[in-house]
């Protein structure tokens, strides 16, 4: 069985529906919804089918009329649970394959009886949205591909048969010109510099300024993609030339390139010495602020100020460049502050077309520092997911281009759209798996032995959906040719919703692969290939498949458009210019810096203060493997907040005694492990953690507790070595270093305590 999606809603109403299946409460709800229609019926899925059914029957019981509207051809959601061969069964009037597809035993089969005699099949064959030769070209374009594959695909007749039933007529007043392109775009043509992602972008802006041309205005093109990631590709592109775009999938942040200036900029000051984050940032300073792509020479000059021992020379570099930046202030700053700082330094204000982009990355600045934490460390940890969803909404601007994901545009229609990136895989992802029923399959493997002593059996199992499933027993290979057929119509689904979506004009970009090898074939792209290199339509208009060959156009489209929206008035004449220059967030003496591991700073149970010297050593010994790692663990806990620059003096003073302390000559060293407050796990659960494990070349332990002089109380250390000589560590023994202005150190082993 293919895998499904069910929202917790269907799965509750369900529940509902099977607690309570007494004919008062079904009727009570038939009186209240006595009307039944369901839209989108090729995306309903089976439980959401089996939720509905009890209504419809008891409509039909009452003489009311209900209505399933859908389109096999447009099933794009089985990935959400959606199931195409409800409508196609109850279309046919195949009752029996709809109780087949809900089990032939269960409460949904019975109910569907309720439909013998009640169905009547009608077939919706006018289109009423695209001009003539876009009907005809869909038509003949999936007739084409459905007869190529029908041999080796039976299901792909259910949809588009061979009968041309689904053959779509155009509108009475349809009209009788547009524009039909399909470009082909090979990696071969670009040189070794070029990629055919960005051919692809190009040559989609290169359509749009046409179309503008022809007098379509931006509001009537879309740009539809199979994935969100080539709807952003085209959309910061767009973004970056000024070109007004709408769009709710591909505005995200993490494609903005000033904003991913900033994050690198941010990641360099919290956690330095990585070399890749400092190229990133002088790549991404002379992208955004020079607005230039550095050639090659610079960029060897980049690499060898990136590969620097520390990051002073990067400051060096943008002080040079008039851009004076101090790391160690800027550090001070919580995350808001800082953000706002580096945006108005590198005057990131002053590109109109980032704005949306700047503002929306500090308003979730400042969104996570109400709710969360003001510190730089824990905004870049909550950014690593958050930038996936984060984006700028919608624009309000009619007059713009829409750019979405074909999923998206279904039901909607524009007067020009241009696909590009049609050259997606038609077969399973790789990764992909799938949920086969076992439950017929008899061969001992499957048995379990049950604590009872019984002998149970695996009747599901999640399998990786790879080709060696088709040398299975045949109840599995059966469900492993199924999802292989129902990928390859939904791929076809995806084309045609695509390609029904244009009133005037269709242009479809692809690239031009290695179609005689297997893998070439797998492509949409072939699909396309096959058609202009065989198919009598294509040779009627004169669009054969020649290899080096980049543009076929089917039709021609004829004659200049007027833009409805032309003169419209967008002019912006008269409205008062804001001066970004004099935004300030609020004073620092008002903000409350929520520092990073204020559980060792402070004692959170009574929010006072308690031995801050202490907790601060304590959180710098944590870090500290010899003498060389303090200076470089103290300017960590600087830009972490975990301790002020006027405080590093004497906490160096406390960390060099206790580090270079005799008794600990065994605790501290580079060649050795070191464990840092790791819990043990106990039947009573023994409370807390060694603060410190250290792993001797002999294969015994030393256990580190640091302890306050102020409370020189019973300490756990005693328990913690018990335990570890219970692990069967040949030699355990036990510090307690007692912190203050002279360090003690007290030297325990099992014996003596």
């Amino acid at each position: 069985m293919a895998r499904r999606s069910e929202s917790s809603q269907d799965q509750l109403i369900e529940r509902v529906w099977r607690a309570s299946e007494s004919p008062e409460f079904a009727a009570a709800l038939a009186a209240r919804w006595p009307l039944m229609l369901i839209d989108e019926f090729q995306d309903t899925s089976q439980l959401q089918f089996a939720n509905l059914m009890p209504l419809i029957e008891n409509a039909l019981g009452s003489g009311h009329f209900n209505l399933a509207v859908g389109d096999g051809k447009q099933a794009i959601y089985r990935w959400r649970g959606g199931d195409m061969d409800q409508i196609v069964a109850l279309h046919r009037g195949d009752l029996h394959k709809l109780q087949r597809l809900h089990g032939p035993n269960t409460w949904t089969a019975e109910r569907i009886d309720a439909l013998n005699g009640q169905i009547i099949p009608e077939t919706l064959d006018t289109n009423w949205r695209s001009a003539q030769p876009i009907v005809r070209f869909n038509n003949d374009f999936f007739d084409f591909v459905a007869r190529k594959y029908t041999a080796d695909n039976q299901r792909i007749g259910e949809v588009y048969d061979e009968l041309k039933t689904f053959h779509q007529k155009p509108a009475p007043n349809a009209p009788d010109f547009g524009h039909i392109q399909i470009d082909f775009i090979a990696a071969d043509d670009l040189g070794t510099d070029g990629k055919v992602a960005d051919e692809m972008v190009k040559q989609t802006i290169e359509h749009i300024r046409q179309a503008q041309a022809d007098g379509y205005s931006f509001g009537e093109i879309a740009v539809l993609t199979r994935s969100r990631k080539n709807a952003q590709l085209v959309a910061n592109e767009l973004n970056r030339l000024g070109i007004p775009l709408s769009s709710a999938d591909s505005l995200s942040l993490q494609f903005s390139e000033p904003v991913r200036l900033l994050i690198a900029m941010l990641t360099m000051l919290s956690r330095p010495g990585q070399a890749q984050v400092r190229y990133e940032v002088l790549y991404l300073y002379h992208s955004v602020v020079h607005n230039r792509v550095p050639d090659d020479a610079q960029t060897e000059v980049l690499r060898q100020i990136a590969s620097a021992l520390d990051e002073a020379p990067i400051f060096d570099y943008l002080a040079n460049d008039g851009y004076d930046l101090n790391p160690a202030g800027l550090v001070q700053l919580n995350v808001y502050e800082l953000a706002e700082k580096l945006t108005h330094c590198f005057h990131l204000f002053d590109r109109p077309h980032d704005q949306p982009f700047l503002f929306r990355f500090l308003d979730e600045i400042l969104t996570f520092c109400s709710r969360e934490s003001g510190h730089l460390a824990d905004f870049l940890s909550h950014w690593e997911t958050a930038r996936l969803k984060v984006s700028v909404s919608e624009g309000l601007n009619t007059n713009a281009v829409t750019i979405q994901t074909i999923h998206k545009a279904k039901g909607l229609e524009y007067p020009v759209v241009i696909i590009p990136f049609a050259d997606w895989s038609v077969e399973p992802q790789r990764q992909a798996t799938i949920w086969v029923d076992l439950t017929t399959v008899d061969t001992a493997p499957l048995g379990v032995a049950m604590p009872d002593g019984s002998v149970g059996r695996l009747l599901n199992a999640q399998v990786a959906l790879t080709k060696n499933l088709d040398t299975t027993p045949d109840e599995i290979r059966e469900q492993y040719t199924n999802e292989i057929s129902r990928t390859f119509i939904e791929n076809m689904n995806l084309l045609y919703v695509a390609f029904t979506r244009p009133t005037d004009r269709l242009y479809i970009i692809s690239e031009r692969k290695a179609f005689a090898t297997k893998l070439g074939q797998a492509t949409a792209a072939y699909w396309l290939h096959s058609f202009l290199n065989t198919s009598e339509q294509a040779k009627k208009a004169g669009c054969c498949w020649e290899e080096s060959r980049r543009q076929y156009i089917l039709m021609p489209g004829t004659g200049q458009r007027i833009s409805p929206e032309k003169g419209e008035n967008n002019s912006t004449e008269g409205i008062e210019p804001i001066d970004l220059q004099l935004l300030k967030s609020g004073s620092r003496g008002q903000n409350m810096q929520l520092r990073r591991m204020a559980e060792r700073v402070f004692d959170t149970r009574t929010f006072e203060q308690n031995r801050e010297r202490d907790r601060k050593l304590c959180a710098a010994l944590s870090l500290i493997k010899g003498t060389h790692c303090i200076d470089k663990t103290l300017d960590r806990l600087i830009r972490e907040g975990v301790i002020r620059s006027v405080e590093v003096a004497d906490l160096r003073t406390g960390l060099t005694a206790i580090v270079g302390h005799a008794d600990l000559a065994d605790a501290f060293g580079y060649d050795r492990r070191i464990d840092t407050d790791r819990r043990i796990l106990t039947k009573n659960l023994a409370k807390g953690a060694p603060h410190r494990v250290v792993h001797q070349p002999n294969g015994g332990v030393v256990l580190v507790q640091y302890e306050s002089q102020d409370e020189q109380n019973q300490s756990y250390l005693a328990t913690f070595i018990d335990l570890y000589k219970e692990m069967g560590y040949p030699t355990v023994e036990g510090r307690i270093v007692w912190l203050g202005n002279v360090p003690g150190v007290d030297v325990f082993t099992v014996d003596r305590l």
